[in-house]
């Protein structure tokens, strides 16, 4: 069994007869130029199942990190680089502020987030949960372990 640094993301697979077709994982990163999104992308650049798909930070992206994954949809606006990237799962490494803007746009679009922001407020898990289970099946929420 291979581990991971940091478990972004699974290997799923698709039966073709007795055989099963490996997919790709397509990612996009909140909060992309601050210490935690740089690393979560250098972790999903480094995974051969895992392609980075989008990259999106009000402040700007560092060279090093759009450099490692040419062709990366960047920008600002959440749902832009959203609707542009077309990814399955979102991780948010952004702030207490945007988080949960960020979590329910990604919900909306049927993209399933993970949360690496700290200091949300227990009413603000509550309503994403809540969010979260109302949403169609295609997405989840993991506010680690909530």
């Amino acid at each position: 069994m291979k581990t991971r640094a940091m478990d972004v993301g699974v290997f799923a697979g698709v039966m073709i007869g007795n055989a099963v077709r490996l997919t790709v994982m397509h990612v996009l990163v909140c909060g992309a130029a601050g210490r935690m999104g740089q690393h979560v992308a250098q972790a999903v650049i480094a995974e051969p199942d895992l392609q980075l798909a989008g990259l999106c930070d009000l402040r700007n992206i560092p060279d090093d990190i759009i450099q490692l994954a040419p062709g990366v949809v960047c920008g600002s606006n959440v749902a832009a680089v959203i609707n542009e990237s077309s990814p399955e799962v979102m991780v948010d490494f952004t702030d207490a502020s945007a988080g949960p803007d960020n979590i329910l746009l990604a919900i909306d679009a049927g993209v399933s987030p993970v949360v690496g922001t700290t200091g949300l407020s227990a009413l603000d898990i509550d309503c994403l949960l809540y969010t979260s289970d109302a949403a169609d099946e295609r997405s989840s929420v993991d506010l680690g372990g909530r």
